[in-house]
């Protein structure tokens, strides 16, 4: 990338988004909101086991590979920020929270935990795939999505009305379960390597509750009776 200086133009191997980042953290008052953010995100228990850890433990698999790249454990930090700063502002997370300032939160976690696994913070971790970590969710006692409906109707209510599903922690690990002993849910992003699990299941809710009210208005067309 090329970045210009009065008469003169310098080349460097930053990208303008990096360089962007590098100006804002001269700035006092994007630094202390990039840190407010962190602070945020390392103090919520429910994220800290739903996506925190998982994020780490993906992190140090790739170590152990030989396969980490630090700028693609930014971006895997970005998404939990993005988690945070929409659990906090809802619709106006873009306006309190701007990217930039998440990338720059992002950043600072990525450096932290990356000293962290350095310093053997996390070497008690078990890496084995599969294996019961404190991060993972127990056996659903649910066996479809709509017994999680029916024992959750205030939770779905507050969903289809705008509400967001991480603030319902036991219907959120209901679906995890659920969607992840089911097989739908995608392994890479259950374990947040390769998507945010909170919005596949979030989407897939979505889908469940439309097609249950329309197989409902189908049902009364027809003449059935439904429950």
């Amino acid at each position: 990338m090329y970045i210009q200086f009065k008469d003169k133009i310098v080349m460097t191997d930053k990208t303008f988004k990096q360089y962007l980042i590098e100006v804002q953290e001269q700035d006092s008052d994007s630094i202390a909101d990039a840190k407010e953010l962190v602070t945020i995100a390392q103090n919520d228990p429910a994220l800290y086991k739903r996506q925190y850890m998982p994020i780490i433990i993906n992190l140090m698999r790739k170590r152990v590979k030989s396969v980490y790249d630090h700028t693609l454990a930014q971006k895997l930090w970005r998404m939990l920020i993005d988690n945070v700063a929409k659990t906090d502002a809802g619709h106006m997370a873009r306006h309190k929270w701007p990217g930039l300032t998440r990338s720059m939160a992002a950043k600072d976690i990525a450096d932290q935990e990356l000293d962290n696994m350095e310093n053997g913070e996390y070497d008690e971790v078990n890496l084995k795939i599969g294996a019961r970590e404190n991060t993972e969710v127990t056996e659903s006692d649910y066996q479809s999505i709509h017994d999680i409906i029916q024992a959750f109707p205030k939770e779905v209510i507050d969903f289809k009305n705008g509400g967001d599903i991480m603030d319902h922690e036991e219907f959120y690990d209901a679906l995890y379960s659920l969607y992840l002993n089911s097989g739908e849910m995608p392994y890479g992003v259950a374990k947040a390597r390769d998507g945010d699990p909170s919005q596949w299941i979030s989407d897939k809710l979505d889908d469940e509750l439309l097609s249950t009210l329309s197989g409902m208005r189908s049902g009364r067309k027809n003449g059935e009776k439904v429950r």
